[in-house]
């Protein structure tokens, strides 16, 4: 929604402000998770490597969202 947001400022000086906004707020959500996933894995005491994978698959997730806020930009400033 922010992206589509970003894409629609009409000043590049706003662009540049949600676009920022945007990455910023992806990032929150990224560290929500990994916050989220520590808290769970340490319940018993120690993180599995299976807990570990899925705490690697949570970051390679945040770095996908982070590409395709990026690519939306360039995608629209270029047009």
């Amino acid at each position: 929604m922010s992206a589509l947001f970003t894409a629609t400022q009409t000043k590049e000086i706003l662009q540049i402000i949600s676009f920022v906004l945007t990455i910023i707020s992806v990032l929150i959500v990224i560290l929500r998770n990994l916050i989220d996933w520590y808290i769970e894995a340490k319940k018993d005491g120690k993180i599995t490597a299976e807990e570990v994978k899925k705490g690697t698959n949570i970051i390679i997730d945040g770095v996908q969202k982070v590409n395709n806020v990026i690519d939306e930009n360039k995608k629209k400033t270029d047009k």
